[in-house]
């Protein structure tokens, strides 16, 4: 997937998956998902990301494999 909705400045999430997934790189909108390197996200089972909205977008700020 791609989006995350309602972000806001300074909200905090993580997501943590129960399955394999890839999460999409993006730029621009407040749904989109800024991640690490610009690279895509490809998510395992149990493996965790954590992003951070900065009133623009969302911003990978941890991870887990």
């Amino acid at each position: 997937f791609g989006t995350l909705g309602q972000g806001w400045a300074g909200r905090e999430v993580t997501l943590i998956f129960s399955s394999s997934l890839t999460v999409f790189n993006g730029t621009g909108a407040v749904t989109n998902m800024r991640l690490a390197g610009g690279s895509n996200f490809n998510a395992a089972a149990g493996s965790a990301l954590t992003l951070r909205h900065n009133g623009v977008q969302w911003y990978q700020v941890g991870q887990s494999a």
